[in-house]
């Protein structure tokens, strides 16, 4: 047995000798080895690269100079006649397609008998280009704290070589106004075809669309978390992506084209009415559009004020069962536990109620929306009373133990709107409101979570390759960077799968 393993060894070593001496065969009197350089010749690279037209995608060799490098980009065989020489200044530029890049070796006039090939697709990633006058340009950079409607003359809306008409394009963001790196609502003429964000050669159709500057963010990561949380938890259905932004091919940066939730619930969905909530129980905004049942703006309006007539009308299993009449409770309850753990600080005014009709009876759907303000040290409600709730009495917190004392420790992040308030306070609410919480976290496990941040790397890192594109932070709150980046990205990642296990020994 000692012989028949020993004699193995030596059969697969003198194999595996005359497979290099076949592929890499060279002038023995030559020390250079041909296999060692073409192990690392080609730099690491996903299998799928991204490009910001007019530039190109940069391939740069493990370059060594007493080497001379022959390449082709099409799969045919290089070398000095038929090959392109390989200058380490200019590297291999390509634009978007697909590649098959071969490279021949020459060293003091002898040719390795094999080639190093790499695959790379290449494609292009979403660039938005805005068209308008110069002082339009100007008008959009220089204003503040006010909203401007482009529409003197109307501008254009330039996606992959196709010009659309804006039928609206207005600035949008309560705080992103006093930037230079405004946010836009986007209305086009026609539907426009994004690519999705796996670049999968399929797309969606889009007319109305909001483009999130992310000032706020230093490294453009916040939403995107949010969003990838909610969708697998079926909370979030709208198109979102990453893209480019400029005005006159002039770039802006980095961007998140995110679906119109108003658009998604009437056009897509048939809903006929949908609303932003405000503080205080009120209606920020609405969109009203009956086609089918043509019930009566003030219905829709009065089955949403229900909602907070039943939290003082009821307790127990019938406040809950009045909700549940009238709104997606358990969906609410899902929106709470995701506030929760990523700790939302900016609540009240971030979600959507759209409307369902059954039987001539109004039911609330809802859409969470702008989750710009989570890893929150505080809740919304800690020193702010003007955007506190009012149904239960003048309430006011000055620190989260002011909270601890009038609910107790609830896990519920923010108590600012009166409906979280009485979840918080309500027994039999909270009881099934922590059920649900504990279906939240165990639908997200770690794996899940990190699937999610795994995406967001591969679609954030073209914007970060692009040295102009984050140059523009300068002109957001904070600037950013690729170091700042990666080490935000594993801070929270980390944060949030610490977070879920604290949630975990707390629901046990």
């Amino acid at each position: 047995m000692f012989y028949l393993k020993h004699l193995a060894k030596l059969f697969i070593g003198i194999s595996l000798g005359i497979s290099l001496f076949m592929i890499f065969s060279c002038d023995k009197q030559d020390d250079v080895e041909f296999n060692l350089i073409y192990s690392g010749l080609f730099p690491d690279s996903d299998t799928v690269n991204y490009i910001f037209p007019p530039h190109k995608y940069k391939i740069t060799l493990n370059f060594q100079p007493d080497i001379i490098y022959y390449y082709t980009i099409d799969g045919n065989e290089p070398s000095e006649e038929s090959g392109i020489l390989y200058e380490p200044e200019t590297g291999i530029l390509l634009d978007a397609g697909n590649y098959n890049v071969k490279v021949a070796l020459y060293h003091n006039g002898i040719l390795a008998d094999s080639v190093a090939s790499n695959r790379y697709i290449i494609c292009s990633a979403d660039v938005i280009n805005l068209i308008m006058t110069n002082e339009q340009e100007q008008l959009v950079y220089d204003s503040r704290g006010v909203r401007v409607e482009i529409n003197d003359p109307y501008a254009e809306f330039e996606y992959r070589g196709k010009k659309y008409v804006l039928d609206k394009l207005s600035t949008r963001g309560e705080s992103t106004l006093d930037y230079r790196r405004k946010s836009f609502s986007v209305h086009l003429d026609e539907q426009v075809q994004i690519e999705n964000r796996e670049y999968s050669g399929s797309f969606h159709s889009l007319k109305d669309f909001k483009l999130v500057s992310m000032v706020h963010d230093y490294t453009y990561i916040e939403n995107r978390i949010a969003m990838g949380l909610l969708q697998k938890l079926n909370l979030w259905n709208l198109f979102y992506k990453y893209v480019e932004v400029r005005i006159n091919n002039h770039t802006l940066g980095v961007y998140m084209l995110i679906e119109d939730p108003e658009d998604y619930a009437i056009d897509k969905l048939g809903s006929e009415y949908i609303l932003r909530r405000g503080y205080q129980g009120t209606i920020y905004k609405y969109e009203y559009k009956p086609s089918i049942y043509l019930i009566p703006n003030d219905e829709y309006v009065k089955a949403f004020n229900n909602i907070y007539s039943y939290i003082t009308l009821y307790d127990n299993d019938a406040m809950f069962d009045s909700l549940a009449s009238i709104m997606n409770i358990n969906n609410y309850f899902r929106k709470m536990a995701v506030d929760y753990l990523l700790k939302n600080g900016d609540l009240t005014d971030e979600i959507y109620f759209y409307s369902q009709v059954s039987d001539h009876k109004i039911y609330y759907q809802i859409i969470p929306w702008d989750y710009d303000d989570i890893f929150a040290d505080n809740p919304h409600e800690v020193g702010r009373d003007w955007g506190m709730g009012k149904l239960f009495g003048v309430r006011s917190y000055q620190s989260v133990e002011d909270i601890k004392n009038d609910v107790g420790d609830r896990l519920i992040f923010s108590i600012e709107d009166d409906l979280d308030y009485i979840i918080a306070k309500d027994d039999y609410l909270y009881s099934r409101y922590k059920s649900i919480l504990e279906e939240v976290i165990n639908n997200l496990d770690n794996n899940d979570i990190e699937s999610i941040f795994s995406s967001l790397k591969k679609e954030l890192k073209p914007f970060y390759n692009n040295s102009q594109i984050i140059e523009q932070s300068a002109y957001d709150r904070d600037p950013a960077s690729y170091e700042l980046y990666l080490q935000n990205y594993s801070d929270k990642l980390d944060f949030i799968i610490q977070r879920r296990a604290e949630i975990v020994s707390k629901l046990n």
